[in-house]
């Protein structure tokens, strides 16, 4: 029935089609270890941007999930993770854009789901560092 949301839509056809996942985006930890949080050159800006327009963008992803949009907000993220050396935002930007790549609709939808959980351990990775 119309209106189709495009997650339902792709869910439907997973049911009919033929499909492999690829790499199964699951029970990760979703920090490595404090060292490597210790690599990323500016965390306070690197949490500042991951928190305004990137997360008004992400927000949008709520609603519906234009692929095109996402595969650029993974794009921006790899970006903005080179520039602060984060290995666990470009390594986030790259499993976006896999994703959508491989319309590996069940990963996008827990990646979607992890943004918000990956500021909320960096703010705390922040406080941390600045109590130790």
């Amino acid at each position: 029935m119309k209106p189709v949301k495009v997650t339902e839509l792709y869910l439907e056809l997973m049911n009919i089609l033929p499909y492999k996942s690829i790499r199964e985006i699951g029970n990760e930890k979703l920090l490595p270890e404090v060292d490597i949080i210790g690599e990323i050159t500016d965390l306070n800006g690197l949490i500042t941007s991951l928190g305004s327009d990137l997360y008004n963008t992400w927000k949008t992803f709520a609603v519906k999930q234009p692929i095109n949009l996402i595969r650029g907000f993974g794009g921006d993220l790899v970006q903005l993770g080179t520039l602060h050396n984060s290995s666990i935002i470009k390594d986030y930007g790259r499993d976006l854009i896999s994703a959508t790549d491989n319309y590996n609709i069940v990963a996008l939808l827990k990646l979607i789901g992890k943004y918000p959980v990956i500021i909320e351990n960096l703010k705390e990775s922040s406080k941390n560092k600045h109590n130790d």
